[in-house]
């Protein structure tokens, strides 16, 4: 796309009139000539009409534009050709020209700037009062041919500006000045990010922008050959967005093509949610042209803005522990004082179910299953449940070995750790058939377990290690630098790596696959408890003592963040995880709710 001067198509032309004792005599018609030679023979009232136009060439207008420089408002389109003039007067003066533009017409002149043109109307005769008695209709063209015995205007010319209405007086004995903005006709409209914003993308493909916070944006109108229209003569934009979830606003007058558009932390947009913002630029009325408008699809990112919502729980007192996305769409959780396995919409809707439980089975960890079910652990009954997304439960007894965090395995089947009284691993079927229990270091007490990115299982062990361990039972362990530490969540990371929390510690951890620790220390502490990959590439932590939630980056500079807003010290988030609307979702053990990250 060709950037026009500072963005201007057709800004001002100034049309110069000089009244002369030796003004050319007649009505006459456009002489695309130097206005420097005055005919002989003296015509008293009489005068010509000058125009002298400067086209800038490409070039040029991309070097100014790039150092921000704000130009004259007598610039046109760098694409103008060729111009059309009409003029009605006193005494049915009548005139209608077509003349060229071009670089090599007669009386223009070419620089590496511009090209500047002076075209003369000789023998208009004199207004009868002080007010105008002339109108000028101007355009002018992309295009222009038959030049220089009878310019034409072809059919497929595209018109670029003009002002169809413009009164002007000629006084005699004296020399006029009229001052004329074309106005640009807008063909298109495009839609241009600010250098900060957060908008990526384009106008063919759509945009994306962030869940959070505002944006500005640019709204440029362009001619039919992708010049801006800019500045004086400029269509006048407006910007509408189809949701209350995207907020534009009005923009200043010293900016009117910057528009801010935001949203509210009370609204937030669901990430990959999709807005339509409808942008249309109106022509100013002396163009007589018809307005232009174009439609931008934006579609919201996963971005954490930091907005905490809690959801209650029904039964009161019940220590939410584990939480897992279902297959369903919606968040499971268990209750471990309260008995029950619970289900939270994405709206926030909380539905608890308790039928087919063993009595004070302290229900703990959680995962979605090979199977599409839900499949949960029971700690004090020593037993392993699954839930369908219909809310029936069964139990499959896997002895007294305190189960603790389970997870789907790469082999179609559920792993559990025993941490109590086990220090195993252990391994079921989806039809609840207990196939292998595998052991690790005695008293290791081993903790949560997920699937890892080398396709093995691994597993945190409170006794201050971290283990893998492959689907027939080899396992390895690998000392947290840290002693003391005492890691409890895990998950596996976008970058290829584990990532641990120490929950003694106060610290988060990378592990590779082949045992390589990094640990990066939790500033103010808080003990972490849970970890899990966010949408946006990021791990999210929760901080059990520190009521809030914690953010550190992947992507090498392990910059962390903290969200608070929305928690007390009433509060203690527990587990967490990524929810199907891309927000995070974890338990909050001591408030007795379920809490959403967005």
């Amino acid at each position: 796309m060709m950037i026009s001067w500072n963005g201007r198509i057709a800004l001002t032309l100034v049309a110069s009139l000089v009244l002369s004792a030796c003004g050319a005599g007649g009505a006459g018609g456009v002489a695309p000539t130097p206005a420097t030679a005055a005919a002989k023979g003296k015509h008293h009232g009489k005068g010509r009409l000058v125009f002298r136009i400067k086209i800038p060439k490409k070039h040029h207008q991309r070097k100014r534009l790039a150092h921000g420089r704000d130009g004259k408002p007598h610039y046109i389109s760098s694409a103008t050709k060729g111009l059309t003039l009409s003029i009605t007067g006193p005494q049915s003066f009548s005139l209608s020209e077509t003349v060229s533009l071009l670089p090599t017409a007669q009386g223009c002149t070419s620089t590496l700037a511009s090209t500047q043109c002076t075209l003369t109307v000789p023998g208009l005769q004199a207004c009868p009062g002080s007010g105008n008695c002339y109108t000028a209709s101007i355009e002018t063209w992309d295009a222009v041919t038959g030049c220089p015995s009878a310019c034409t205007i072809p059919d497929s010319a595209n018109e670029l500006s003009a002002n169809e209405t413009i009164p002007f007086n000629v006084a005699a004995a004296a020399a006029n000045m009229i001052s004329a903005t074309l106005d640009g006709i807008p063909n298109n409209v495009v839609l241009v990010p600010s250098i900060d914003s957060s908008l990526f993308g384009s106008p063919y493909g759509g945009f994306t922008l962030s869940k959070c916070g505002s944006d500005q944006v640019n709204v440029f109108a362009t001619d039919a050959d992708g010049n801006y229209i800019l500045g004086a003569g400029a269509p006048v934009p407006s910007l509408q967005s189809d949701t209350p979830k995207l907020i534009v606003a009005t923009p200043a007058p010293e900016t009117p093509n910057t528009f801010t558009i935001s949203r509210s932390n009370a609204n937030l947009p669901a990430a990959g949610s999709i807005a339509n913002l409808t942008a249309v630029m109106t022509p100013l009325a002396n163009s007589q042209a018809d307005a232009a408008s174009n439609q931008f699809q934006l579609t919201f990112d996963s971005s954490i803005c930091g907005v905490i919502t809690l959801f209650s729980i029904p039964t009161a007192n019940t220590t939410p522990e584990g939480i897992a996305l279902g297959s369903d769409g919606n968040v499971w959780f268990t209750e471990n004082t309260g008995n029950a396995v619970g289900r939270v919409t994405t709206t926030g809707v909380v539905t608890e179910f308790t039928s087919g439980l063993t009595a004070s089975a302290h229900s703990s960890g959680i995962a979605q299953g090979p199977d599409g079910n839900m499949w949960f652990t029971e700690i004090s009954a020593g037993k392993v449940g699954t839930i369908d997304t219909g809310g029936a439960i069964t139990e499959y007894a896997v002895g007294s070995v305190s189960p603790t965090g389970i997870t789907a395995g790469p082999d179609g089947n559920l792993w559990f750790t025993e941490a109590v009284a086990g220090s195993k691993i252990g391994q079921m079927d989806t039809g609840g058939n207990l196939a292998n229990e595998f052991t690790t270091t005695m008293n290791s007490t081993p903790n949560a377990i997920t699937t890892g990115p080398d396709s093995n299982l691994w597993f945190t062990q409170a006794s201050g290690s971290v283990g893998q361990m492959t689907t027939d039972g080899t396992v390895a362990e690998f000392s947290v630098p840290t002693a003391s530490s005492a890691p409890t969540g895990i998950a596996a990371g976008p970058d290829g790596n584990l990532w641990i929390v120490e929950h003694a510690g106060n610290k988060v951890s990378l592990v590779t696959t082949s045992g390589a620790f990094t640990e990066y220390l939790i500033v103010g502490g808080g003990a972490p408890r849970g970890i899990v990959a966010g949408a946006d590439g990021n791990m999210y932590f929760t901080l059990q003592n520190g009521h809030m939630i914690g953010q550190i980056s992947t992507d090498g500079n392990a910059t962390m963040a903290e969200f608070s807003t929305g928690l007390t010290s009433a509060n203690a988030p527990y587990a967490i995880t990524l929810g199907a609307d891309n927000n995070l979702w974890f338990t909050d053990s001591a408030g007795g709710k379920i809490g959403r990250l967005q």
